[in-house]
Order: C-alpha cells, then structure tokens, then sequence
C-alpha cells in the first residue's frame, strides 16, 4: 500500500501515531496476566480421614460410564489403520494402572465430578463419573489429570492518576483449585 501524499507538519503527525500504535502492539505482544503465579493456594481437605484410614477403607474401582470410538479406530486395541508406536506402550499401560486417591470438588462441594479423557492415539474417549470425599479408585491417568484442574482468578486493577483518564488492565489475582485429587499412600 502507497504512502498518502501529505506536507511535513501531516507527516510528523502520521509517524507520532505510527510509534503510538507500535507500542501499543509491543505492550499488547508483552502482556500476560499470570505473571508471577506459579503457586496454587492449598485449601484445607474436606476429607477429614488419615492415610491409615484411608488406605483402610474399602474404595470402589470406577469405570467408564460411556466410550465413544473415535474416528478411524474399531476397537480399544490399536489397529493397523493408526499409527501406534510400541515404545509408548510401557507409559500407556502405566497411565491405565489403578492407583487409590480421594476426589474432592472444590466449586460446588458434595457434587461428583464429570470429566472426559483421551490422551492416547489408540484408546477411546472415556466419560468418567467420579464420586467425592471418599477413597475410589481410578486409572493414573484420570487422576492426574483432575489434580491438574485450576484457573486463575482475574480482576480489573485501576491504575489511574486524573479523573477523565481511566486506565486499567487485566491482572491474575491468584490461582484457584477446582478439583483436588489426593492420593492416598505414596501418590500417582
């Protein structure tokens, strides 16, 4: 695209608003609202029960509610259609072992949790019903992956001097656990 056609006084004009547009693509490039959390708040387990206690107390084994194939496979094995490489085969078997842990939904307490997994090429997407505040036991993989659910917590900080001038941005205040997933014993 040509350069509009204009006098020097049009012409600094232009280049002031170019560099006011150029920072404000860098700052806007610069931008990250989670800076400086890393760390999750631990809450106070809702389980009140020792290890020994928990390790004690008969757990049920939960399985899928539901599988959904997904495309290009026929089975739950791998078939020669997808590509499967048997060196993961060890880390998938691994993901699939049992391991005992307490489940506990931090947002809306008592309520069981509802999750869905799919994390290799050859297995199923699996819908899992998880009940709360009691020991179960699920698939590694599974548990892995409800210790991992948190966001983070944003508000708006107001960082204005005048009175017409507002500005503000969007800041993570802090980071918040959805779902805790405890293990009972030596972890996952």
């Amino acid at each position: 695209m040509n350069k509009p056609r204009v006098n020097s006084d049009g012409q600094k004009e232009l280049d002031k608003a170019q560099e006011k547009i150029d920072s404000f693509q860098e700052q806007a490039r610069e931008f990250n609202p989670f800076t400086g959390l890393t760390d999750i708040e631990e809450s106070e387990p809702q389980t009140k029960m020792s290890t020994r206690e928990a390790r004690n107390a008969d757990a049920i084994y939960i399985k899928p509610i539901r599988s959904i194939q997904r495309p290009n496979f026929k089975s739950d094995r791998c078939d020669s259609r997808v590509y499967w490489d048997e060196k993961y085969r060890e880390d998938r078997d691994r993901d699939w072992e049992y391991v005992r842990c307490i489940v506990e939904n931090n947002e809306i307490i008592g309520e069981e949790v509802e999750v869905w997994t799919a994390k290799w090429a050859c297995d199923p997407a699996h819908f899992w019903k998880v009940p709360v505040n009691k020991p179960v036991m699920i698939p590694r993989m599974l548990a892995e992956q409800l210790s991992k659910c948190h966001y983070h917590r944003l508000k708006m900080e107001d960082n204005s001097e005048k009175m017409n001038y507002v500005n503000s941005k969007l800041v993570a205040d802090h980071v918040v656990r959805r779902i805790d997933c405890r293990p009972v014993g030596f972890g996952f």
